[in-house]
């Protein structure tokens, strides 16, 4: 072999180890872009599902507080005739 094969043999293998750089490096981006995507679908499924507990956890406290309020009212009332029936006793 002469030193011009093998100076276009080492320039043959430099173009092929770029070619390879440049594929590998393209199928590392594009795993990473899958794996991105993979993250925020679960990402997405999770914060929809917290989003919806979250709705249902306010309407229950909404609920709740309703009914808080109406045993109040309720023991208000009770509490009121309570008050008249010991003042009608006591006379």
């Amino acid at each position: 072999m002469t030193r011009d094969d093998l100076t276009e043999e080492k320039k043959l293998a430099d173009d092929k180890n770029e070619e390879l750089k440049t594929k590998l490096k393209a199928q590392e981006e594009i795993a990473n872009k899958r794996l991105q995507n993979k993250l925020n679908r679960e990402k997405s499924a999770k914060i929809k599902d917290l989003l919806a507990e979250d709705e249902m956890i306010k309407a229950t406290n909404d609920d709740l507080t309703k009914k808080l309020m109406q045993e109040r009212e309720q023991y208000d009332t009770y509490l009121k005739e309570k008050i008249e029936l010991q003042e009608r006793l006591a006379r």
